[in-house]
């Protein structure tokens, strides 16, 4: 699956012409760290299917079946493409939920110590 790139100008319009804040994500699934930092493709993908079953069960199985046989970086971009064809852009936010998670739960085991 291609990724798409577009121009400089084309970043700076939707920007400039968001009807909301625009945030910039650093990092990823695709840029998982071993060592606890973004988690992975996997539990990126059950955070969507869990995001699935909260918004529209009935939803899953057709997600299943898009994501069948697709692994690494193609299972993400199919799963980002799915969310945005069949919800909204907010949806596709799902990076940042994951990630927060993350930030909380490493804090968590911080205050442990």
């Amino acid at each position: 699956m291609p990724i798409d790139l577009h121009s400089k100008a084309a970043f700076i319009s939707a920007a400039k012409h968001a009807p909301k804040p625009v945030a910039f994500l650093l990092g990823s699934p695709l840029s998982t760290d071993s060592g606890g930092g973004v988690p992975g493709i996997g539990p990126f993908l059950n955070l969507i299917r869990q995001e699935i079953r909260e918004r529209a069960v009935d939803e899953l199985p057709r997600f299943e079946i898009e994501m069948a046989g697709k692994v690494g970086a193609d299972a993400y971009k199919a799963a980002m493409r799915w969310l945005l064809a069949s919800f909204t852009q907010d949806t596709v936010g799902i990076d940042r939920r994951l990630m927060w998670k993350t930030y909380v739960t490493q804090f968590r085991q911080l205050l442990a110590i």
